[in-house]
């Protein structure tokens, strides 16, 4: 049976401040977003496995284009067979351009991106996935096998796209099922066709023919 839960756990600006965009992003997927609680909704079920990726000794130019072109805010970081070294945002590719004053075309990935990633499974069920995503604070995790071989990537947005489709699909259950239960009639309706049945019956006659 799929369960929907609201999650209202959210970051909450303090009085006469604004909350920083990261955490708008996160208070809105939270507040608009249904979260599946269906145990046996795998990660594989739901991950994009096109993944566009860079290496460690691309330039951040390079990071940039493909982020630009796929249309993201953060790809995964390879090296050797495949192996998830690092994750790289486009924030990281704004700070790293500020703080070391070099173009883009001469900083590579490695200097810019985060070694400490976080991970899921393929095999790891929908709720995992959101709790490393709402303890971290972050909104994409790579997917890896046992090796750490990336296989993928799973979103905020993949998890909810599919809680709303999942929820969708039970109200069209629950409305088929409505319309196909036997019709019971209501106490008053029973009461009315109850006296409507008690009530003498009046013979008609046929007037005589003139």
């Amino acid at each position: 049976m799929l369960l929907v839960e609201f999650v209202p756990t959210m970051p909450v600006a303090r009085a006469g401040r604004e909350l920083p965009r990261a955490d708008k992003d996160l208070a809105f997927a939270h507040e608009s977003l249904f979260f599946a609680r269906e145990p046996t909704m795998k990660v594989a079920a739901i991950m994009t496995g096109d993944v566009r990726v860079c290496a460690p000794s691309e330039s951040l130019n390079r990071a940039a284009q493909l982020m630009w072109e796929s249309d993201c805010g953060s790809i995964p970081v390879v090296g050797a067979d495949a192996i998830v070294v690092g994750m790289l945002t486009d924030r990281d590719i704004c700070m790293a351009a500020y703080t070391q004053g070099t173009n883009l075309h001469d900083l590579q990935a490695d200097s810019a991106m985060a070694t400490n990633v976080l991970v899921c499974r393929p095999d790891d069920d929908l709720i995992t996935a959101q709790e490393i995503m709402r303890k971290h604070r972050v909104r994409r995790l790579p997917v890896v096998n046992a090796d750490r071989q990336l296989v993928g990537i799973i979103s905020l947005s993949d998890i909810g796209r599919a809680a709303i489709e999942a929820a969708a699909k039970s109200e069209v259950a629950d409305t088929l099922a409505a319309l196909s239960a036997p019709w019971e009639p209501t106490p008053a309706q029973k009461a009315t066709k109850e006296g409507r049945a008690s009530r003498p019956t009046r013979r008609r006659t046929k007037s005589p023919k003139q």
